[in-house]
């Protein structure tokens, strides 16, 4: 019987190794071939369990570690693994089943961390997914809009270039009518200069007569001295000479009339002089007015025929206005019908990305880490208060209330060479968009972030722990909210903070 149980007991060690070789190659096997983490967990379940049972009849004095092990084993095969590896008290010949145990836990928690980073990864995809659903949505508006204000510039330019064209009509209308009043302007002038040398003429005539009834008078006034002569001779010849006398007094009274005759008409020739003269001045200001008039309407002329050309100008322009509107309007509408086709296709992509994170989720869902050890320790509670308080001490820094990209850069950087448990540090404004970030953000706008959310809010904000897309390990995301001096929010300062895995 000794040699059998020695046999036994020798044939049970091989085993157990064989079993843990067997349990640590199933673990390697499932997770190169992406097994689901719940049929991989049941089979290293069963085969461990198998492996106890081996040990059960071989050592019936052992079921504290055996019990102690089944626990461990039933821990993992819940989904609950540990983040810090156990230090384990057990005999010797439990070391291949432990070693197996602690790998099968490791291999597991790079499971879930992957697992858990993927689920991230894709859910912040699915995050940014719907933004672009939501800015697309938008832009299909923006695009509605537009093809509104298009067609109603199309109307305009409609409008307009019949607006052109009557305004072409008019102005060459106008020039028609400004070259006719040219014209009678013109011939006004001709007909004015030989008003004025009819005048002249006149004038020319009335000085003519001035002269003959000169000459008149001075006739009369001889024929009057002769005719006082003649009577002076015919009162001298007595009863002879009184036949005489009476042809001289006849003398005398026609030259009397003559000279009287001569009076009057010299009266109304200045009259007319005085009239000539008024005439000659009108018909020479008429002249200079109808002068003016002219160099007024060729001016005019002038500047209706710039008018025209502009006109004309921006009549083409208009119609070429028309025709790129209209090129501008079919680009829009086919830009629109493809908008509107990608909307549908980035919906489903959107819809496709859900399912996969919803996947994801599920799947890293049924392996949590144990992180009780670290959020449970006095240290660690610490780290986070003394953290928050740096953030919330630089965020109340007027270089950080200033928004503006430079300052944030450089205290944002000093800040990270400060505090190396910050692995990343950002800033965002109150639309969401980052004022800096270090390293870069891998996402354009934070308002789908929870941890935006709560310091714009107000509040200043301490995530659950998950696995870094940066470095792959452990971490954490703190926020706060940036005041301004009257204490409205302005914008967030967030950072995330290393653990020890």
């Amino acid at each position: 019987m000794g040699w059998f149980e020695n046999m036994l007991k020798s044939e049970h060690l091989a085993r157990a190794y064989l079993l843990c070789s067997a349990l640590l190659s199933v673990a390697v096997l499932a997770y190169f071939c992406h097994w689901e983490v719940r049929a991989v967990t049941a089979l290293i379940v069963n085969t461990l369990i198998t492996g106890l049972l081996f040990g059960a009849w071989r050592r019936r004095g052992s079921s504290q570690w055996l019990a102690s092990l089944r626990q461990e084993i039933m821990e993992l095969a819940a989904g609950r693994v540990a983040v810090q590896n156990k230090e384990h008290h057990y005999p010797k010949e439990y070391i291949g089943l432990t070693e197996a145990v602690d790998k099968t836990a490791k291999l597991l928690k790079d499971m879930a961390g992957k697992a858990q980073l993927a689920a991230q990864q894709v859910s912040a995809a699915v995050e940014q997914m719907n933004m672009t659903i939501e800015t697309a949505g938008q832009i299909a508006k923006d695009f509605t809009k537009v093809e509104e204000v298009a067609g109603s510039l199309a109307d305009m330019s409609r409008k307009l270039r019949q607006e052109t064209r009557e305004n072409e009509r008019s102005v060459a209308t106008c020039l028609e009518e400004m070259g006719s009043a040219r014209r009678a302007i013109e011939q006004a002038d001709i007909d004015s200069t030989q008003v004025a040398e009819y005048v002249t003429t006149l004038d020319a005539a009335v000085g003519q007569i001035d002269v003959i009834l000169t000459a008149i008078a001075e006739i009369s006034d001889q024929t009057k001295l002769l005719a006082l002569n003649a009577s002076i001779e015919a009162a001298r010849a007595g009863e002879h000479g009184r036949g005489f006398a009476v042809v001289a007094e006849e003398v005398k009274n026609l030259s009397e009339k003559t000279f009287s005759a001569v009076g009057d008409t010299v009266a109304i020739l200045q009259s007319i002089r005085k009239e000539v003269e008024k005439v000659k001045s009108t018909a020479e200001n008429d002249r200079r007015s109808i002068a003016d008039g002219v160099k007024s309407t060729v001016n005019a002329e002038a500047v209706l025929t710039e008018i025209a050309r502009a006109v004309s100008a921006i009549s083409s322009a208009v119609e070429k206005s028309s025709e790129e509107i209209k090129d501008y309007l079919r680009q829009v509408g086919a830009a629109a019908e493809a908008q509107k086709e990608n909307f549908g296709e980035i919906s489903a992509t959107g819809v496709r990305l859900q399912k996969a994170a919803d996947m994801l989720e599920d799947v890293s869902g049924k392996v949590k880490l144990d992180v009780s050890a670290i959020t449970g320790s006095a240290a660690h509670k610490e780290k986070i208060k003394r953290l928050l308080k740096v953030l919330r001490a630089e965020s109340e820094k007027s270089r950080i209330t200033s928004l503006d990209n430079k300052e944030h850069q450089q205290v944002l950087r000093e800040l990270l060479s400060r505090q190396p448990e910050l692995e990343a540090v950002w800033s965002n404004r109150m639309d969401g968009t980052f004022v800096f970030s270090e390293p870069p953000a891998g996402l354009a706008n934070a308002k789908i972030r929870r941890w935006w959310q709560r310091a714009a809010a107000g509040e200043e904000y301490v995530s659950d722990i998950y696995l870094s897309a940066i470095t792959k390990k452990l971490c954490l995301t703190i926020s706060v909210p940036v005041r301004d001096i009257h204490g409205p929010v302005i914008g967030v300062l967030g950072a995330d903070v290393r653990l020890n895995d």
